[in-house]
């Protein structure tokens, strides 16, 4: 067979690097997780979109994502990630809406890295 060498460090080019990729990954994911449980965070970007679905093809039942919702996403677009990782792929989601949670946590709040701290509380608080 043919040797996989893709690796996050190097472009995937084409078909075959993808499929090398994802077979790898899901290998890695399943040596890892064994007989384990996995929590995700599912923002619905492109990076937790692809883990989850990796996850669901390395440990299906194994995994339950985590969508929260902070309030600052485009209108009804947790509602659309739902759809897609619950109804759609039927993948575990757990929906937790944070939203008053965190508007209010940066009221009056104009430094950045407090944002950052205030968010991320809630956000471990969430989970």
């Amino acid at each position: 067979g043919v040797r996989c060498t893709v690796s996050l460090k190097k472009r995937i080019r084409d078909e075959n690097d993808a499929r090398c990729f994802i077979n790898s990954a899901v290998d890695e994911i399943k040596n890892k997780v064994k007989k384990g449980k996995v929590i995700l965070a599912l923002s619905g970007g492109v990076d937790s979109s692809v883990s989850s679905l990796l996850l669901k093809m390395a440990v299906p039942g194994q995994y339950t994502l985590i969508h929260i919702n902070h309030g600052f996403m485009r209108q009804n677009e947790s509602k659309e990630i739902i759809d897609l990782f619950k109804n759609r792929l039927k993948s575990s989601v757990v929906y937790v809406d944070e939203s008053d949670k965190f508007i209010s946590s940066i009221e009056g709040v104009s430094n950045p890295e407090k944002k950052t701290e205030n968010n991320r509380r809630i956000i471990y608080q969430s989970v």
